[in-house]
């Protein structure tokens, strides 16, 4: 995946950068570097193509196959002038460091609104002695077309399922299709999202059926949307959602309890005591721990939520929540935990629970992933940690959690039947070591039907790369087989996109189809 950058700089960087001057990420390097200037460059006109050819003995010259683009070296020639030995050195050390990045994104001022790719593979040595040199540097762009820096977006006609794209690039390309559903109204309880192209190639979000589009999971249902928001909130209706207003807890509330939940991070069980509630003003709450209390292991403040009341409980379930932790000095150790825990006459267990633990003297914490009490999987990461989305999802006998853009995927038989009933987090101090400076929770969401969609989620297909995302968390399981991904381009001149989906209410989603123009 490219970082595209909005090119902008050229606007009011004077009349002094050369007619071909580099813009490197997004920056020129002669408003970055004193003394350089770029002199020429080439690479980036036509491209031949390699031909795939067949050669038969009976017939005259060959049998055309295919063809294929090959990478492209584009070669940046530069004057780089300094007045003594010392401050040559220390641009051209600049202008190293500048160069080191990756795929980076290549703007020349003569062409402001295209880009190209490409990755530092040459560059001329200087020449010794001297304080001003020339020489030419080369990126190689194993991408070989430029793309529009602007992305463009097209989205249908009210009332229409079709979407018109006039493409104007001259090489395919591969959107992203999109589709964000609605903050307000009644639960869109959606099974699928497809989108059909004018050549009938479909890419499929969700369902499990390709032929008839049909499922047996239950309806899909917000059952808790916390934001911690304080203050008046927009309203938002999903089921029996829970209004707030002038609360502490707000959007749909998870109803929160103090303690009264199980928790167990790998061998050490945590004491709840002390107490948690939500800092910070407006848009700007969060929940995390206002005391710790005290003791000689594990402990710290818990907040728990009962989400299903009957027997069997929620079998499919999905939580997604986003915590932020970091440390100021190497000493301090913390806790955070999220559980899905079961509770049967009486007795509480966890089936499934994410930890982040820093218990020792360094900069980095390990995530704990646990299923039934026992942790099946622990990664080190460095602090400060703002993990994204995290996820813990139960379909069955799957269990899996998704942390740092990464998703662990387990199978436990013994589990396929147990339903969940509780959702708590814990915030947690160790013993009299001083805490952690910042561990506190940003919002929460969770749904009793994993694998379909509804208020206030955002989907997307990204074709240049075969992935499916939802609410910015990569989802595979939503990959329908069949989808024809490799087939899915925008061609040159009008194209059109269907749209098909199943929902049960009148609140569909907005659908978008974002592109960016590519040319040779």
């Amino acid at each position: 995946m490219y970082t595209f950058i909005d090119s902008t700089e050229n606007k009011n960087s004077g009349s002094s950068l050369p007619g071909e001057a580099l813009q490197f990420n997004g920056r020129y390097l002669e408003n970055l570097i004193e003394g350089y200037r770029t002199l020429y460059v080439s690479g980036r006109e036509l491209l031949a193509p390699e031909l795939n050819t067949l050669e038969l003995a009976k017939r005259h010259g060959s049998v055309y196959r295919n063809r294929r683009y090959p990478s492209r070296v584009i070669t940046v020639g530069f004057q780089l002038i300094a007045p003594t030995n010392k401050e040559f050195r220390e641009r051209f050390n600049i202008l190293n460091g500048i160069l080191y990045a990756e795929e980076a994104q290549l703007v020349f001022a003569d062409e402001p609104d295209k880009c190209f790719f490409g990755t530092l593979s040459d560059i001329d040595s200087p020449e010794p002695g001297k304080n001003a040199v020339t020489g030419e540097i080369c990126f190689t762009c194993s991408d070989p077309f430029k793309y529009s820096v602007e992305e463009l977006e097209a989205i249908p006609e009210e009332g229409q399922d079709t979407i018109l794209i006039d493409y104007k690039g001259t090489v395919e390309a591969r959107p992203v299709l999109a589709a964000d559903f609605p903050k307000y109204g009644p639960d869109c309880n959606c099974s699928y999202l497809a989108f059909i192209n004018d050549e009938g190639k479909i890419i499929q979000i969700g369902g499990v059926d390709t032929s008839t589009f049909e499922d047996e999971t239950p309806d899909a249902r917000n059952l808790i949307y916390d934001y911690f928001y304080t203050g008046i909130y927009d309203k938002l209706y999903c089921g029996d959602a829970i209004y707030c207003s002038d609360s502490l807890y707000c959007c749909i509330s998870g109803n929160w309890v103090s303690g009264d939940c199980s928790f167990v991070a790998g061998d050490e069980e945590i004491d709840i005591s002390g107490l948690a509630d939500v800092q910070g003003t407006g848009d700007q709450g969060r929940l995390e721990a206002v005391s710790y209390g005290s003791g000689n292991v594990w402990h710290g403040p818990a907040v728990s939520s009962t989400v299903e009341n009957t027997v069997t409980g929620l079998t499919d379930v999905e939580v997604v929540f986003q915590n932020y932790i970091s440390a100021e000095a190497i000493d301090e150790k913390g806790l955070f935990m999220a559980t899905m825990n079961r509770v049967s006459e009486g007795t509480e267990s966890v089936i499934a629970s994410l930890a982040f633990v820093k218990k020792e003297d360094a900069m980095s914490m390990d995530i704990l992933m646990i299923i039934t009490d026992t942790v099946r999987k622990q990664v080190t990461i460095p602090l400060p940690l703002s993990a994204g989305e995290c996820r813990i999802a139960k379909e069955g006998n799957k269990i899996e959690f998704t942390v740092c853009g990464k998703i662990y995927t387990f199978y436990d038989d013994s589990i396929a039947e147990i339903g969940i009933h509780k959702l708590g987090f814990v915030f947690g101090a160790y013993a009299q070591e001083p805490v952690l400076s910042t561990n506190n929770l940003e919002w929460v969401r969770l749904t009793n039907a994993p694998g379909k969609f509804s208020n206030i989620d955002e989907v997307s297909a990204d074709c240049s790369s075969a992935t499916i995302t939802m609410n910015g968390i990569r989802r595979p399981a939503l990959d329908t087989i069949g989808n024809q991904w490799e087939g899915f381009v925008l061609r040159p001149g009008m194209n059109q996109i269907r749209v098909a989906y199943k929902i049960d209410s009148s609140n569909i989603p907005e659908f978008k189809v974002r592109y960016r123009e590519v040319f040779l």
